[in-house]
């Protein structure tokens, strides 16, 4: 005979669901990209405070629907994460001890070496180069050569080990539906010295490594909560429907990523990043935001295609004791080519709202 089910408690929050769809569904329609999602988490105890993908489907009328919108991105969206991976990068060498605030490198928008090249983003817009840089000056200007120049200062290992601490290339286990690990090639799968530099290289400005949206949320969280990894979860408890009883979970913790001290120092660089860098867009009134812009140029039969990108912003606020973190990413869309043209406004929106 039929029994009667429990009831599951969500973290998700109803407000900031509701205000979080209004704003993705504003970005399929002004910028039609193939797809965009969001996802709103508490960085102190992992809760997700919002989870969007659309294209969606009318779950009573399934069947209408080719399966590819039941997909439940910010889960199962697999991507190259361009420059909003430079933050976690960062954070990485200076806990590592081969950067510190002072360490320079130069960037004169294309940097050759005997066996690679990699060229700026300026080249692209034809605007000057960077010049000389510290690792708060790359960020701030969204830099590849200084990142590439500054991650090659320290063993692939290093940087692999303190990655995966961040949760990068592992499945984060939310049970919100199909789920992807994402890619960070392991330390022994290289087969020589000069393509580990170059992978290394790229690396750093987030080409050659693949994420979630709900990975690099939670990465960002860690650098919000002072270094310090928690399980992203979208239950909180279950109650007896029975006896009335609620069997409540609490917050799981994956360890430390990097020290409080280096989490600060990288809470700070992303506040520069919004209030003087390439994130002015994503400001809020009032309120201080750290956060960084993101422009990934997709593969296209085995080459990068300038004409095809991934656009993205993630950041958290209020940037001095943060209850936030907000990841926006849109893919291939139709108006707009730029993270902060694009996607740093859609977090304003919904910061705002928030």
């Amino acid at each position: 005979p039929p029994q009667q089910g429990n009831s599951v408690i969500l973290t998700i929050d109803e407000q900031i669901q509701k205000a979080a769809e209004a704003v993705i569904d504003e970005a399929m329609r002004r910028f039609q990209p193939k797809s965009a999602c969001a996802v709103v988490l508490d960085p102190k105890t992992g809760d997700i405070l919002a989870l969007v993908s659309k294209p969606d489907f009318d779950p009573n009328e399934y069947r209408r629907f080719p399966t590819e919108r039941f997909l439940n991105r910010p889960l199962s969206f697999v991507y190259e994460p361009g420059s909003t991976f430079k933050p976690i990068v960062a954070a990485v060498l200076l806990d590592s001890g081969a950067i510190n605030e002072r360490t320079t490198a130069r960037c004169d928008g294309v940097w050759k070496t005997e066996t690679f090249t990699v060229r700026c983003w300026v080249v692209q817009k034809g605007v000057a180069a960077h010049g000389v840089e510290t690792i708060a000056d790359a960020l701030k200007h969204s830099c590849n050569i200084a990142m590439a120049q500054f991650a090659l200062r320290v063993s692939y290992k290093q940087i692999y080990e303190k990655l995966s601490k961040f949760g990068i290339g592992r499945r984060m286990d939310v049970k919100a539906g199909f789920e992807e690990s994402g890619w960070l090639d392991p330390p022994h799968d290289f087969l020589n010295r000069g393509a580990l530099r170059h992978y290394q290289a790229t690396l750093a400005f987030g080409q050659g490594v693949a994420v979630t949206p709900l990975q690099l949320a939670v990465a960002y969280a860690a650098l919000a909560n002072y270094g310090k990894v928690v399980k992203p979860r979208i239950v909180k408890g279950i109650k007896d429907e029975e006896t009335g009883k609620v069997t409540w979970f609490q917050p799981k913790e994956f360890g430390n990523a990097v020290s409080p001290l280096t989490a600060s120092k990288i809470r700070d660089m992303l506040v520069a990043v919004v209030e003087d860098g390439t994130g002015k867009r994503a400001r809020l009134e009032g309120v201080k935001v750290a956060g960084k812009t993101g422009t990934a140029t997709k593969v296209v039969n085995g080459r990068y295609d300038p004409t095809k990108v991934v656009v993205s912003f993630f950041g958290f606020f209020p940037a001095d004791s943060p209850k936030w973190v907000i990841g926006i990413v849109l893919d291939e869309p139709a108006y707009g080519k730029w993270g902060g043209e694009v996607a740093a406004p859609l977090f304003a929106a919904l910061g705002q709202q928030i």
